[in-house]
């Protein structure tokens, strides 16, 4: 099976999408194309990362994945292609591939020719003759050169103490759920069955317990729950708790673990 995503800053008011799919299932008959999505905050790698990481692992093998995110390429970072846990990924060379594998995977990486046509519209010349070539099942090393070195990057990690985690808001979803760096791991590490209070903002909206699903609390009640990809999420029922709490990525969540 033929299948390409694509992952965008665009949103869909623009042709770009639109022209960007066109050119790809013309050169590509029959290819299946799935949008992640399309409104990534613009430029923002780290949002881009997050929602990848937390989906690409639910994709078949061979799958390639286009990231429209900060791409027009310039002098210091082009275009390139990454191979990573038997999948294709096509971005600017930005250090997105870096925060999307895990810490013992491998990664490697192609350099994608400088286009020499469209040169406002470079995904249409660089990114959709690659993805082609790789859904008419061609290896990379058959096409392109393999890359001395890329960017890579290292994501922001919570802050840890003894009895406290300081950690930041990477992602507020379509239902205003705020989505912390705090992994369950990095949580039960540090708690060691302990007691604890998640404060968000500041001491007047406090949590004290970690739910299994959103409607183990009354509507209206703040709640917190690791979602599906692992991450600490603040959330409230049937309501809005970015607005509630005025959260904004970059800020900041504090648990402090108590024995008592």
């Amino acid at each position: 099976m033929s299948l390409i995503t694509i992952t965008s800053d665009w949103k869909t008011k623009d042709f770009y999408l639109a022209a960007f799919k066109g050119s790809l299932v013309s050169l590509c008959p029959g290819v299946q194309i799935v949008d992640i999505t399309h409104q990534i905050k613009n430029f923002d790698i780290g949002q881009t990362a997050y929602v990848l990481k937390s989906t690409y692992k639910f994709f078949p093998d061979n799958t390639c994945h286009l990231v429209v995110v900060d791409s027009e390429p310039d002098s210091k970072r082009g275009i390139m292609l990454y191979e990573l846990d038997n999948q294709y990924f096509i971005s600017k060379d930005t250090g997105l591939i870096s925060l999307i594998a895990d810490e013992d995977s491998e990664i490697k990486a192609y350099l994608i020719p400088e286009p020499q046509i469209g040169l406002t519209f470079p995904e249409l010349s660089t990114f959709v003759p690659v993805a082609v070539q790789i859904m008419l099942g061609k290896k990379p090393i058959e096409f392109l050169k393999p890359a001395e070195k890329f960017v890579q990057r290292i994501s922001i990690q919570p802050a840890i103490e003894r009895n406290h985690i300081i950690g930041k808001v990477i992602y507020i979803d379509s239902s205003f759920n705020i989505v912390t760096n705090i992994t369950l791991d990095i949580f039960e590490n540090v708690r060691k069955d302990r007691n604890f209070v998640i404060e968000v903002r500041s001491q007047h909206y406090k949590i004290e317990k970690i739910s299994e699903k959103y409607n183990d609390v009354p509507a209206g009640e703040l709640l917190a729950v690791f979602n599906i990809a692992g991450y600490l999420e603040i959330a409230m029922r049937n309501g809005n708790a970015a607005e509630l709490l005025s959260i904004d990525t970059d800020s900041s969540v504090r648990i402090s673990f108590t024995n008592s």
